[in-house]
């Protein structure tokens, strides 16, 4: 007889494929999941859900129903409709949007649903918070390969945050000195752009960065609610 299995299911949102893959593999493959985020949650005791993009709402609706949280993960996609081509869309958007329209009023409901966003992933969770019409809200900054320190926010912030309240001194110290989080991307999100877009007052800003230019980007964050 098979006992229940009580491991968390979690959804990855698929992403738009990106140029080089395509290159790569083919014009007729449109999406994709990295295997490096299933193996990330695999390796922590969760089983993964492939969620599709281009779907309605309702489909969104009912995965949410289904799954204990989603991971919104990076990718290499034009944020703004007017670049992409026939070829190279930006379904994850629309669809990441959905994800995220549908959390918040699960939350307000009082039915705790859990997002985390890695890379772009992140950068669409600020994004959908914006309430407007907004396109993008990254800016350019310098490419990285690299792994970095962290540079965390002060201690009153990281006690009161959901994410870090638990990190005994020996993490916080290492994420401070060692090379922590590793750097694979081209837009960055600053500080000033959170008050520029009125959107501050809903995230908290954990960790930041510097390029190599020394412009400072926001590299942890997480949201009040």
């Amino acid at each position: 007889m098979c006992g229940k299995d009580y491991s968390p299911l979690i959804g990855i949102l698929c992403m738009d494929i990106a140029q080089e893959l395509q290159r790569k593999y083919g014009d007729d493959i449109h999406s994709y999941i990295s295997a490096a985020y299933v193996k990330y949650l695999e390796s922590m005791g969760a089983r993964v859900v492939p969620i599709w993009i281009n779907q309605k709402r309702t489909y969104y609706e009912g995965i949410m129903k289904k799954v204990n949280g989603i991971l919104l993960p990076g990718g290499a996609v034009f944020l703004d409709d007017s670049k992409c081509t026939k070829n190279l869309r930006n379904d994850c958007v629309q669809s990441s949007k959905f994800i995220y329209e549908i959390a918040e009023e699960m939350n307000k409901d009082g039915k705790y649903f859990p997002l985390w966003g890695t890379c772009l992933g992140y950068q669409l969770m600020l994004l959908h918070s914006i309430k407007g019409n907004s396109n993008d809200i990254r800016i350019e900054c310098k490419k990285m390969e690299c792994s970095l320190p962290i540079n965390l926010e002060n201690s009153y912030v990281l006690q009161n945050s959901k994410l870090l309240k638990d990190c005994n001194d020996e993490l916080v110290t290492a994420m401070s000195q060692l090379p922590f989080g590793y750097h694979n991307h081209r837009y960055c999100i600053t500080k000033q752009i959170l008050g520029d877009f009125n959107i501050a007052d809903q995230w908290t800003v954990l960790a930041t960065n510097k390029d190599s230019e020394g412009l400072e980007f926001i590299s942890v964050i997480e949201h009040k609610k």
